[in-house]
């Protein structure tokens, strides 16, 4: 008896030193530390690595219609992070030949002819993820983020790599649509992140078909809706990944978010981009060329510049502190 309570004790002690270790690697690869996120194990298994030889990778993935409106900005924000960084383009509108090489360079393969408010959107996000996943060589990818052609950093890349690095959840800016008959089903900015592990459910096309058949409102398939559902229908929704990824800004009554296309522009919203920044907001939209939203220079600048701020919750258009 005494021999088998030895044995017992030992075994008891090897879990309590394995735990133990697990835990401390998590909390000095995470910084957050205090929970271990059993819902994502893909995600969360990419983090705890990321001090070892295998450096998770952030997908890019851009929906563009015919090119990027600050090109040059992105390459550059991109330059020596190639290692951390996968970049695709959707973009159906325009030839090769009327894009440059760089932009060519990142195409997908293949696109979806794509209209605004139509589920051809959500399809051409789904060729992005699945394309960014059969990209994923050494299966690296810990999240993936959405872009327009018209969005801007926030974040130096550094920065932005390591927020979105921080926790191994999807970033969804939920809000509640005003149509009575869609108040009930979840609802989220389409300008989003999503984690490796959502990421493996939400590239197949065979779950939009299914989807596509059941779905008792048209209006669940289009981009604010099909994301944030299946995230909630396959019981991986958690109330902290309710975080705005990007900034943009809403007229009452608008269909669209307001378009900033001169200087004058920027100079009337620069107080609350520096906001957004501050608050961890990776990215703006929706800026044209004309704005020279560059000369601003918040993507160059680090947040450790700013030792004195805060970061506090940022309260989305629908006014949910995320």
């Amino acid at each position: 008896m005494r021999r088998r309570d030895s044995f017992s004790f030992l075994l008891l002690l090897v879990v309590i030193v394995i735990g133990g270790s697990v835990l401390v690697a998590y909390r000095q690869n995470s910084g957050r530390g205090s929970i271990l996120y059993s819902k994502f194990p893909q995600t969360e298994s990419l983090l705890l690595e990321s001090s070892g030889k295998r450096k998770p990778k952030i997908g890019f993935l851009f929906l563009t219609t015919r090119g990027l409106e600050f090109e040059e900005l992105w390459k550059a924000w991109f330059e020596r992070n190639e290692d951390r960084a996968l970049i695709l383009i959707h973009c159906d509108k325009a030839k090769d030949n009327e894009t440059t090489e760089w932009f060519n360079q990142h195409r997908t393969r293949s696109t979806v002819k794509t209209a605004w408010g139509h589920q051809n959107l959500t399809k051409a996000m789904i060729h992005l993820l699945d394309e960014a996943f059969s990209r994923d060589f050494d299966g690296s990818i810990a999240k993936v983020v959405f872009l327009s052609e018209s969005c801007v950093p926030l974040q130096t890349f550094d920065d932005c790599y390591n927020l979105l690095l921080a926790d191994p959840y999807c970033w969804l800016s939920r809000t509640v649509d005003q149509l009575p008959r869609l108040m009930n089903f979840p609802k989220a900015s389409q300008w989003i992140a999503l984690n490796r592990d959502v990421l493996m459910l939400a590239k197949n096309f065979s779950l939009f078909d299914y989807y596509s058949k059941r779905a008792s409102e048209w209006n669940l398939l289009t981009d604010e809706f099909y994301f944030a559902n299946l995230v909630e229908e396959n019981n991986m929704w958690l109330p902290i990944q309710n975080r705005t990824m990007t900034w943009l800004k809403w007229t009452e009554g608008a269909s669209s978010p307001v378009t900033f296309s001169s200087q004058a522009d920027l100079e009337n919203i620069q107080k609350y981009l520096i906001q957004a920044k501050y608050s961890g907001v990776l990215f703006a939209r929706k800026f044209s060329r004309d704005s020279h939203y560059e000369t601003l220079g918040l993507h160059t600048m680090p947040l450790s510049n700013k030792t004195s701020v805060i970061f506090t919750p940022y309260v989305s258009k629908a006014g949910i502190v995320v």
